[in-house]
């Protein structure tokens, strides 16, 4: 990573490290990531519902009601913050460069379709880019797939895919020194909205849900060992 980039990253973690304990600072983040992630997916969701009429099994989809909205929301988060868990990070550094890498890719990406099939692997994939990108010494694609569970392959694939989407642009420069400030006013944002986000207290152990569908981008097919959202 650029020097002034690290600098820039230095500079907002103390910032906020006025403001946060250490284990609210990396939950409020998780939230922000969790909604920049999940953001383009509620806008397309909808709510398949079933039917019988005359003995005849009809499909039919609506818009999520509120109270669905906010459950799902609420179970995805979960899960996300899970795969950042086990990804073994700690530092707020790692995720705010998550955050802005998916800025990145969503602004540049015109041909994968974000849904809750794929959710899971990009996001490991991202906390991975984010990490190598952060560190000096990183873990290979093999351990990473290996501590958080997901697929080496489906890692690889999806590492080609971002890589591509964002013009191999994984580095910043002084010009994001705006958008890492950004990344503060977003953080005061979530804890008025979710005040729960400042205690401290450790969550407890949750089993992660396995899905026979693939994550991986283009044509789904079942796979073994699959996380999903």
């Amino acid at each position: 990573m650029p020097s002034q980039t690290r600098e820039q990253i230095d500079v907002l973690k103390d910032k906020i490290s006025l403001l946060y304990e250490p284990k609210s600072q990396m939950q409020i983040l998780i939230h922000i990531l969790a909604d920049k992630l999940l953001e383009d997916i509620f806008k397309k969701e909808k709510y398949e519902h079933t039917t019988t009429i005359k003995k005849k099994v009809v499909k039919s989809s609506k818009p999520l009601t509120t109270e669905l909205k906010q459950s799902l929301h609420e179970e995805r988060v979960r899960k996300i913050s899970d795969i950042v868990s086990s990804s073994r990070t700690d530092d707020p550094g790692v995720l705010m460069l998550a955050i802005l890498l998916f800025d990145r890719f969503r602004k540049h990406n015109s041909e994968i379709e974000i849904t809750p099939k794929n959710i899971s692997t990009l996001t490991a994939t991202i906390i991975m880019m984010a990490c190598k990108t952060h560190d000096d010494l990183v873990m290979a694609n093999l351990d990473f797939a290996t501590i958080t569970g997901f697929q080496l392959e489906s890692i690889n694939q999806w590492e080609k895919v971002f890589f591509k989407s964002i013009n191999y642009q994984v580095t910043f420069t002084t010009t994001s020194a705006s958008d890492l400030e950004k990344i503060l006013q977003l953080m005061e944002a979530k804890v008025k909205q979710y005040p729960e986000l400042l205690r401290t207290t450790e969550p407890r152990p949750r089993s992660h849900s396995t899905d026979s569908s693939s994550s991986e981008p283009g044509n789904p097919k079942p796979r073994p060992r699959s996380r999903s959202l």
